[in-house]
């Protein structure tokens, strides 16, 4: 199965192939002249000025980019996932699943990631090496109810050129243990049971979605997933926006943690208006 959604495809559609596959391929949902923008953006700031990747650093905006600096937050591509297709998913979904269309998105939940073509060689930033089999529910508290909209950035296209991205598409709806005896801490943190991720692989096999630049792969936060490295030959510049439906124990949960997070009303978006450039980027409240 291979749950790809051209345009005008209806949103309920769309929302019952993700609960019962975990996750679609949204195709053409990014502007084409908004994602040149954006890769053009990711570019100049993550390989030409090589400032730090990771948590947030895709709001920084670029003309003012340095390390150590302030600078206004863009929210271009927050914008077009959360006001565009995949925001009217999410909240269907939502409204289905937990009782609430709200959603928001936290600043730690924006990742971006970097990966090298060359085999065993990790960007030298954080969220630099490919990853194995694994649940986003791993590193949320699994309770929760979210969606994952990973877009591209850099090359055109993947897998053709970068690495892409691997799913198990199945109706899953729990927690699977972790792989036993890991030695490196990030990947022990994170890393699925081989053998329940080959059951799963012998039972619904994987899908590898060929995305391009404007394309985004919405999934949930127990969609097994991981890195599909195989003979890329480009740095692949790939981003991460999770809407977590905006449910009493998450605002809690924030709050308590004193991490900001992008909230949408009427068509706004509210939160935070600056970072500073660091290791990690620091929002500013």
């Amino acid at each position: 199965m291979q749950p790809i959604c051209i345009p005008d495809t209806p949103v309920g559609e769309i929302a019952t192939n993700v609960a019962d596959w975990g996750g679609v391929h949204l195709k053409d949902v990014i502007a084409l002249r908004d994602v040149v923008a954006l890769s053009a953006a990711a570019v100049d700031y993550y390989m030409w000025r090589r400032l730090p990747a990771g948590n947030s650093s895709i709001l920084c905006n670029v003309p003012n980019a340095a390390l150590g600096k302030i600078v206004d937050i863009n929210l271009s591509l927050v914008e077009a996932i959360c006001f565009g297709r995949p925001g009217a998913v999410a909240r269907e979904y939502f409204g289905r699943t937990c009782g609430t269309e709200d959603f928001i998105v936290p600043t730690k939940g924006l990742n971006t990631r970097l990966i090298s073509p060359e085999p065993g060689v990790t960007d030298s930033r954080p969220h630099g090496q490919a990853l194995p089999f694994h649940q986003d529910a791993s590193v949320f508290p699994a309770q929760w109810t979210f969606l994952n909209a990973w877009t591209l950035l850099y090359p055109d296209r993947v897998p053709d050129y970068g690495t892409g991205l691997e799913l198990i598409p199945c109706k899953l709806e729990e927690l699977l243990e972790k792989q036993p005896n890991v030695t490196d801490p990030f990947r022990a943190s994170i890393e699925t049971s081989h053998a329940r991720i080959a059951d799963l692989i012998a039972r619904y096999g994987s899908w590898v979605p060929n995305a391009v630049l404007g394309d985004v792969i919405l999934f949930h936060q127990f969609t097994p997933h991981r890195s599909y490295f195989v003979n890329p030959t480009k740095l692949r510049i790939s981003v991460e926006v999770r809407m977590i439906a905006k449910e009493q124990k998450v605002l809690d949960e924030y709050a308590r943690n004193r991490i900001p997070y992008f909230s949408f009303q009427d068509g706004k978006i509210i939160g935070p208006k600056q970072a500073r450039i660091d290791h990690p980027i620091e929002i500013i409240v």
